[in-house]
């Protein structure tokens, strides 16, 4: 039979790993949504300037965000926007769960904390948990800048497209991402490693 810090080391790794799998997760989806908004704001901005000045020229083609694509996990392929939401549903998901395996890496901590030897020894495990607090605290709130720039280009949109009308809903939906890696980010910078 194994003793208790035997199984907490065990599960701290184990938490480690599962931390550096959702962040880089949440890093992936993130990104991706940002590259599809990036493809398709450059369509957009082309329809904007025409709006402002509707006299000059022929009306741009409006950008086709139905258009199929395949994402790694989906089994149809995708509409571009679909997709944009399903990977910020993805992102804010992979967050939660970061939150969680950083709970747990918490309380293993906790329970560790009178054998200061063994949380030094367990703290060596390379991970992003383990680096330094500015990197640990930069790499979780990426996935969160990441997809408030996408909701900040998406309500850009729907300004110059409704004239103000509204044009907020994409910020409001920020507000889920911030509450998802906020505290992440704090919890991982009270992790003492």
């Amino acid at each position: 039979m194994q003793d208790a810090a035997t199984i907490l080391m065990a599960n701290f790794v184990e938490t480690l790993k599962q931390l550096n799998t959702y962040l880089s997760l949440g890093f992936t989806a993130a990104l991706s949504a940002l590259l599809l908004e990036l493809q398709s704001a450059r369509q957009y901005n082309t329809l904007a300037k025409w709006l402002a000045k509707p006299g000059e020229g022929p009306m741009p083609e409006m950008p086709d965000e139905t258009k199929g694509i395949k994402l790694p996990f989906a089994i149809l392929e995708l509409g571009a926007r679909t997709a944009k939401w399903l990977l910020i549903g993805a992102t804010l998901v992979a967050g939660l769960l970061a939150h969680m395996a950083t709970s747990a890496a918490l309380a293993t901590v906790a329970e560790l904390r009178p054998q200061p030897d063994i949380l030094r020894a367990m703290c060596t495990y390379p991970s992003l948990a383990t680096t330094s607090k500015f990197i640990r605290v930069g790499a979780s709130l990426s996935p969160a800048v990441l997809a408030g720039v996408v909701l900040w280009l998406q309500g850009r949109r729907l300004r110059i497209l409704l004239g103000g009308q509204a044009a907020d809903a994409p910020y409001v939906l920020a507000v889920p991402v911030l509450l998802v890696y906020g505290p992440l980010a704090a919890q991982l910078y009270r992790l003492p490693c």
